[in-house]
């Protein structure tokens, strides 16, 4: 690009070349942080990262390039509006006499920031984002106070004002300008207790009672006009029902550190053009502190002890817990429902869920509830015997009349243990079209999603199974009832027979079809993979010149070298364009074929060759047989679980005959004697009778290589 053997005269002389136009885009893009699932953010700027010189946003850097440069970053007012002064960070800098940390210059880089702020011309300006953090101290240093003066010059221009402080000088100083926030639409304060600053003997610090300079400030925000969206954290009651209603009347978006369900009783009677309400989990708290917000809660008697809202479109609330809210609530237009974690399991919970959409009938959108990953704290993971005792207790299952809800399109369940999964028994979703289930654990879980996608007659364009050990026929089954379905994903052990009849048959075979004749995604993303690299292959070239346009593959080591050299193969001949992860390579294609991405799957440490394909084949199937016996129900409530007998255990023919094909050297794990163990304890543990041999295959295998040398 340099023309020039003057790098600066080069650089200039391209430049003449390009709109300013076009560098503003440029610039645009290289200061944007982007937001998955929202939408793209400007860096802001950190002052404290800049004293540094650690430079937190592009758009310090760039006016320092050259003389171009800085002519167009300087006349893009946007990119320095917002401004965040860490006070905790900077004392700390200063107190240790880091290099270069000069209060005085503080103070010209914050004024220097909101000069670049301030458009040119008349233009409207953006507002300003403004935030101050961690200011713990008892009173604020002088330099910092200075530093909040020179922002509140500019506070008329203030959109939206973030407070993570727990010092109450500061909130006077705020309460004293709160009244030129004409602009100011969002206020986040996200404050730790600020009315209980004592000093360790409990004397209250100074003359002053900290709670009554906090009101004060909290009061004063009655006179902003613009306020619609509000952030809060540990605010008392007392003080958040003082507010006038002047501010209750306007405010559309409040988002809180779990309250108690009086405090979110309160907000909703109040808030009465309230659109959206998050309510976020509080991470300090222990589940007992959890579990007593619900104690004292009243029992619902009459439709009295219920708030109705008419205004309310989006929830959140923070865990499962929090279902038994939904017993206070009508929320008559509610269109999204969102449930961040799933925490301990009770059926009393599904029951709440479905009590208040069949009395309060929204016209629900989206219903999502996220998981809890296993071996978090609160996550309990769920007993098989506990489970058999469930599924044939038929007091536990729903009997009432199930709820038609005509408006949702979007449901992510977790579906870990059979009270979750009773959920789909109650629903009928006609306009469903993107259906998420995830840890998935038993047959019962996907025989209830089966029944309710075809119970609503639904047309699915996206699905997503997160499931373990080999499914059943059900799966087929969900497969088959949606023909329209574009995006799959299949996060759990995919087997020969499924990838068969998911590929286009040739020419001579074309009076049948296969599954899914419209996919345009498919990933099978798995941890476990006991298909052949050849069904694989099959069926994704049948599909070369249908619609499909994007592959995603977690390839387990062992087959490492025949699915890159099928690919490679594949992609010379123009059918797809492939990138294989691991190995940074590409096999490129025509740009109309479809896109493959391959991640390679573990690797076995210190083994190589032979032993590892051997090794990684044993591991795999057998944890998918024994997740498949053990966890998947084939053997257990056979009448009520998948279907026949015969057919869920021919399923598991390959894998027996795949680990009994193995004659070369098979190194020894005991995760995997294990797994073969415990698949041989399956009869006596759910008594169910020795069929087709197969326990017996399981035991002579486990004989046979414990009696090999370990490799």
């Amino acid at each position: 690009m340099i023309a020039s053997s003057d790098p600066e005269t080069g650089l200039a002389k391209e430049q003449t070349h390009i709109p300013n136009e076009l560098w503003r885009e440029i610039f645009t893009l290289s200061c944007t942080l982007s937001d998955n699932g929202g939408p793209d953010l400007i860096w802001h700027l950190d002052i404290a990262s800049i004293m540094r010189g650690e430079h937190s946003g592009m758009q310090w850097i760039l006016p320092q390039v050259c003389r171009k440069w800085r002519e167009v970053v300087l006349d893009m007012p946007d990119l320095w509006a917002d401004i965040s002064l860490d006070v905790d960070s900077l004392e700390e800098d200063i107190r240790s006499k880091r290099a270069s940390l000069d209060p005085n210059r503080i103070k010209h880089i914050i004024r220097t920031v909101l000069s670049r702020s301030r458009p040119k011309s008349h233009a409207r300006s953006k507002p300003l984002e403004v935030s101050f953090i961690r200011i713990s101290s008892r009173q604020i240093p002088a330099w910092a106070s200075e530093c909040l003066d020179i922002l509140s010059e500019d506070c008329a221009r203030w959109g939206s004002l973030y407070i993570e402080i727990a010092s109450v000088a500061c909130f006077t100083g705020l309460a004293s300008v709160s009244d030129r926030l004409m602009s100011l639409t969002h206020l986040s304060l996200d404050v730790s207790e600020p009315w209980d600053l004592r000093d360790e003997d409990g004397r209250l610090r100074g003359n002053w009672d900290p709670i009554d300079v906090v009101r004060e400030f909290v009061l004063s925000l009655g006179r902003l006009p613009s306020l619609t969206s509000l952030y809060l954290s540990h605010l008392p009651d007392e003080l958040l029902f003082e507010w006038p209603e002047s501010i209750w009347n306007i405010i559309c978006r409040i988002s809180t550190v779990e309250p108690y369900v009086r405090t979110m009783k309160g907000v909703l009677k109040l808030a009465k053009h309230l659109r959206a309400f998050n309510l976020q989990a509080d991470t300090a708290l222990c589940t007992s502190d959890v579990r007593a917000n619900f104690w004292g809660l009243r029992r619902v008697e009459s439709e009295e002890d219920r708030v109705i809202h008419q205004c309310l479109t989006h929830l959140l609330l923070p865990h499962t817990d929090w279902l038994r809210s939904l017993d206070h609530l009508v929320l008559p237009n509610l269109v999204e429902l969102k449930i961040e974690e799933i925490d301990i399991v009770c059926h009393s919970r599904v029951l709440s869920l479905v009590d208040f959409l069949r009395r309060t009938a929204p016209p629900l959108q989206t219903l999502r509830v996220d998981r809890l990953q296993p071996g978090s704290p609160k996550y309990r993971s769920w007993n098989r015997g506990d489970e058999h005792q469930w599924l044939i207790r038929s007091d536990y299952l729903l009997t009432s009349d199930q709820i038609t809800l005509t408006s949702l399109t979007s449901l992510y369940w977790d579906n870990s243990t059979p009270e979750y999964a009773s959920l789909f028994d109650s629903l009928i979703v006609p306009s469903l079209s993107n259906l998420e289930v995830v840890n998935c654990t038993s047959a019962y879980s996907l025989e209830r999603v089966s029944s309710m996608i075809q119970r609503s007659s639904c047309s699915l364009h996206a699905l997503r199974l997160n499931y373990f050990g080999l499914v059943d026929k059900t799966l087929e089954t969900i497969l088959q009832a949606s023909p329209h379905l574009e995006c799959l994903v299949l996060e759990g052990a995919v087997y020969d027979q499924l990838l068969a009849k998911m590929t286009f048959p040739s020419n001579a075979e074309a009076s049948s079809f296969p599954l899914l004749p419209r996919l345009k995604c498919l990933k099978i993303l798995g941890s476990k993979q006991i298909f052949s690299h050849n069904a694989l292959i099959s069926m994704l070239q049948s599909r070369s010149r249908t619609d499909l346009e994007e592959v995603e593959l977690n390839i387990g080591s062992l087959f490492k070298k025949p699915v890159q050299d099928a690919f490679k193969d594949l992609a010379h001949k123009g059918l797809f364009s492939v990138h294989i992860n691991n190995e940074e390579a590409f096999f490129t294609g025509p740009s109309h074929v479809p896109r493959v991405r391959i991640h390679h799957g573990y690797h076995y440490g210190g083994i190589e060759g032979e032993h590892a394909e051997n090794l990684g084949i044993i591991q795999d199937t057998a944890a998918v047989l024994s997740e498949s016996l053990h966890e998947n129900s084939f053997l257990r409530v056979p009448e009520r679980l998948g279907g026949p007998l015969d057919e869920n255990l021919c399923l598991l023919e390959p894998l027996l005959s795949r680990l009994e094909q193995f004659s070369g050297p098979i190194p020894k794990l005991s995760d995997t004697m294990w797994r073969m163990e415990e698949i041989i304890e399956i009869p006596q543990e759910f008594r169910v009778d020795r069929q087709f041999g197969y326990f017996e295959r399981v035991q002579t295998l486990l004989d046979h290589w414990k009696g090999r040398e370990a490799c």
